[in-house]
């Protein structure tokens, strides 16, 4: 078990953008069934700054993973994310 842990950590740490968030996708879906909705944007809405849900909990995801790592874009992504979906939350 500690060794296929170590191989999907491995398997994240080593992906970015949209390959990153497929595999968390699948991996949280793996993990947490039918409670766990993939959010794919939807047109001109986009996916309203939420990336993935836990149905029962109403726990959000927002997932970011750039090819390289720039403390201030990442921090300004952040701000506007959870700005973006506060605004959304009620229609999500």
């Amino acid at each position: 078990m500690q060794r296929k842990l170590i191989e999907i950590e491995s398997e994240l740490v080593l992906s970015t953008k949209t390959k990153f968030q497929d595999k968390f996708n699948f991996y949280m879906a793996k993990i947490y069934g039918g409670n766990y909705t993939p959010i794919k944007p939807q047109g001109s809405i986009g996916d309203r700054k939420v990336d993935g849900l836990l149905n029962k909990e109403k726990i959000f995801f927002q997932v970011y993973a750039p090819e390289r790592v720039n403390t201030r874009k990442t921090n300004n992504k952040i701000d506007e994310d959870f700005n973006g979906f506060m605004t959304h939350v009620n229609q999500v």
